[in-house]
């Protein structure tokens, strides 16, 4: 039955039972499961008409909120709630992804870390969101320790397909392809996995299997940045420059902050001999993060390659100083002595590296 029958054949019972608040309620959470939100306000409204200070009322209208995208309103309901001495855990949780969706990470970080200590096994979605904040604020080691403490029995898909994309961007190679499959299994388009899993399929070569997951990621969410960055280097694995550029390209206009992206356009400029274009992009990646030495690398391969010589050694010992395995710095200098490996095989080997890459941020 679909949550439209259902909400109808609550409304058939209500008309002869109106006083029901229990059914009321069922009503609400069926509405709103089903995108109905002016049948899900109607019961508010109603309630709200003739109590309006029910706590679980006034919560109800903030997940309404929430679900309209009326972040302030809900975060005020939600947070005279709190200061009116409700501890219900869901309340605090919802208040902490209001401060989510608002991007305010370290104040969501700050609500849901006592929230995720005290009521992590009755409240595992907090946890998920706990690993989405401290992902996104660049805290990947305590992301996926976090999801290592806390992880449960029943940890939803979205809650594994999080800890995986935090895991790979703490280069936890196995963890993140275990708990990719582990979302996958609990639902096989969870996005965050399906991400993940076709990303660490690149890594490994398959770059047909990592295409067919990517492909569906990217129908499901057209505006996820990531999805477009690893279908960048997918095709880019696969020799399809023009098609790399592009998906690339337009990677870097939905998340602007992600070092490895501009790292694969620029090698993407390189292999298409367009030395210009690829030295720009490489410097708006060292602009991003002057202490990631595959930046200084191919800034110094660039250079090297167009014979000028002491600015390629300057930043090849940048980038030698921050990495000494450095592959960008060691092609460098292969080209700066004369002695550059062969370009088809080295654009295999650095689409491979780049994979690893997907995880650098600002």
């Amino acid at each position: 039955m679909n949550t439209q029958t259902t909400v109808q054949r609550l409304l058939g019972y209500l008309a002869g039972d109106a006083d029901n608040l229990a059914l009321r309620g069922d009503i609400f959470q069926a509405a709103l499961e089903g995108g109905d939100l002016d049948e899900a306000q109607r019961q508010a409204t109603w309630v709200l008409g003739r109590d309006p200070v029910s706590h679980a009322w006034r919560h109800r209208l903030a997940m309404l909120d929430i679900v309209r995208g009326e972040l302030d309103e809900a975060a005020l309901l939600l947070q005279g709630l709190i200061d009116e001495g409700q501890g219900d855990p869901a309340i605090a949780y919802n208040r902490a992804y209001v401060d989510f969706a608002r991007g305010a990470l370290a104040l969501a970080v700050a609500r849901l870390e006592p929230l995720v200590q005290a009521h992590a096994a009755a409240l595992p979605r907090a946890v998920g969101l706990l690993v989405q904040c401290l992902h996104r604020l660049g805290r990947v080691d305590d992301a996926v320790a976090m999801f290592r403490q806390h992880v449960a029995a029943d940890s939803g898909a979205a809650d594994y397909g999080a800890a995986a994309l935090a895991a790979l961007d703490a280069s936890e190679v196995s963890l993140a392809m275990r708990w990719a499959d582990r979302a996958l299994a609990l639902d096989a388009r969870q996005h965050d996995a399906a991400v993940t899993k076709g990303t660490l399929l690149l890594g490994q070569g398959d770059v047909a299997g990592a295409m067919a997951l990517l492909a569906g990621a990217r129908e499901r969410h057209p505006q996820d940045g990531r999805t477009w960055s690893a279908i960048g280097t997918a095709e880019l694995m696969a020799g399809h420059l023009t098609v790399a550029r592009d998906a690339l390209l337009r990677a870097t206009q939905l998340m602007p902050d992600h070092v490895g992206t501009w790292q694969a356009l620029g090698w993407c400029h390189v292999f298409e001999r367009d030395l210009p274009a690829a030295l720009k992009v490489f410097e708006t990646a060292l602009g991003l993060d002057r202490n990631f030495a595959e930046s200084h690398g191919s800034v110094a391969t660039v250079l090297a390659m167009q014979g000028r010589r002491e600015e390629a050694e300057e930043a090849l010992r940048r980038a030698q100083k921050l990495d000494a395995n450095s592959l960008a710095a060691r092609y460098a200098q292969a080209v700066l002595s004369g002695e550059a490996a062969d370009p088809v095989r080295f654009q295999q080997l650095v689409s491979a590296a780049l994979v690893m890459q997907r995880g650098r941020l600002q």
